[in-house]
């Protein structure tokens, strides 16, 4: 969705409800948007504990997504061909 000059999404940075808003660093943001703002190392310790690999720290190009269970959210497996399709 459109806000001011930038986005807002759902994140995917942990397994529970969160947004994102995505903008230039010198933008405020809408009034229409009310958003707390989450410290790197907050952001952290929810990825860690949701057990939510970090790309590519945790997991690099010699590893599959399915490995680090992200075969349901980084792997279309209606679009043709993929890693593990039989």
């Amino acid at each position: 969705m459109r806000a001011g000059s930038g986005f807002v999404f759902r994140g995917r940075r942990s397994t529970g409800g969160n947004w994102e808003w995505l903008a230039p660093a010198a933008s405020p943001p809408p009034a229409c948007v009310v958003l707390p703002e989450i410290s790197a190392a907050t952001l952290e310790l929810m990825r860690l504990a949701d057990r939510l690999p970090a790309v590519p720290a945790d997991l690099g190009p010699a590893d599959l997504p399915h490995e680090a269970g992200l075969d349901t959210t980084a792997v279309s497996h209606t679009k043709g061909c993929y890693v593990g399709r039989r």
